[in-house]
């Protein structure tokens, strides 16, 4: 049996063998790709990325597609894994990514769609838990897959889009991809990208010091 999820489908096989020890605190997830958009409530924690992107493109016509990150409130221990989506003409189209690589060893997961190079890297690292083809008609959705270890009773649920219109979690309007997380599952709010977070932090250094040389001359000037 292919590994996301080796470590999820034993991740389930034990939860559900466990004792019951009263309700475990829900996972919360942080979308930090704003391109993807947060169905409304009642859908689980579920992203959707438009057909149209702004700047990109549109359906299969697309240049760039951005990257979709989310992470988790709680550290992973899951072994690496993805699964991957490959064109009804046999080549790669997808790939998403599961591991520990979030803030502090939490949980993440990447989505990485064509055109975006990350979908053809091959990611050797990652152990392979499930391949869908897409038809040209109907793209692929994988179906809820259970996650283990800390995010046992969470499952995922990817989206990757065919040729024509594609609304797999009911948005309600053409979409390109999307992922979906149920069960014992919140939304939280939106976080920056790493990079984001990085010229946040150097742009509050930089106010600091102003204001450090600000008080330094106030003080020299006898004020």
């Amino acid at each position: 049996m292919n590994k996301l999820l080796l470590s999820l489908a034993i991740g389930v096989s034990s939860f559900a063998l466990a004792p019951a020890v009263g309700y475990a605190q829900p996972i919360v997830l942080h979308n930090a790709t704003p391109a993807y958009w947060q169905l409304v409530p009642g859908a689980g924690a579920t992203w959707v990325l438009p057909a149209t992107i702004p700047g990109c493109g549109s359906e299969n016509g697309t240049t760039c597609e951005p990257t979709g990150i989310w992470y988790g409130n709680t550290a992973w221990s899951g072994v690496p894994s993805k699964i991957t989506m490959t064109e009804n003409t046999g080549g790669p189209s997808d790939v998403i990514l599961f591991d520990s690589g979030g803030p502090n060893g939490d949980f993440r997961v990447r989505f990485y769609s064509d055109p975006n190079p990350g979908a053809f890297g091959g990611w050797p690292g990652y152990a392979l838990y499930a391949n869908y083809n897409e038809t040209f008609s109907a793209g692929a959705v994988s179906g809820p897959q259970p996650i283990c270890c800390q995010l046992t009773g969470v499952n995922v649920n990817v989206a990757s889009d065919g040729e024509v219109a594609f609304d797999p979690f009911g948005a309600g309007f053409d979409t390109s991809d999307g992922i979906q997380f149920t069960g014992n599952v919140v939304v939280g709010s939106n976080v920056p990208e790493p990079a984001t977070w990085a010229m946040m932090l150097l742009g509050f250094a930089g106010l600091g010091f102003a204001g450090y040389r600000a008080r330094k001359q106030t003080a020299a000037l006898g004020v």
